[in-house]
């Protein structure tokens, strides 16, 4: 994983626990695309709306457990809380330039 990409990365974490989808939105490229367990969102639209319901409205902070470079992506082992339960999942991170261009997320 190149600076760049921890610093888009770190960005991305510092603004799921502040709740701040603008922040969110200014890392994602223009045609950016999210998968949410097999979800797909495509384009900044979808993925604001994704983000006021799945982060905003349920109050989501992370807790990043491992993070490792697989290929292109970077691979974060997260436990994610919503203030009733905590699951753990991967997040696929794929870094291009200084925006975030795809984002998969599985168990």
């Amino acid at each position: 994983m190149t600076q760049s990409s921890a610093d888009v990365i770190d960005k991305m974490i510092a603004a799921v626990h502040a709740r701040n989808c603008s922040v969110l939105l200014d890392i994602l490229s223009e045609d950016a695309s999210l998968d949410d367990w097999g979800r797909r969102y495509t384009g900044r639209e979808q993925i604001e709306a994704w983000l006021e319901k799945e982060i905003v409205d349920k109050g989501i902070a992370v807790t990043v457990m491992k993070t490792e470079a697989i290929g292109p992506d970077t691979v974060l082992t997260v436990l994610v809380h919503d203030g009733a339960s905590t699951t753990s999942s991967h997040v696929a991170i794929k870094v291009t330039g200084e925006k975030i261009s795809d984002l998969t997320i599985r168990a």
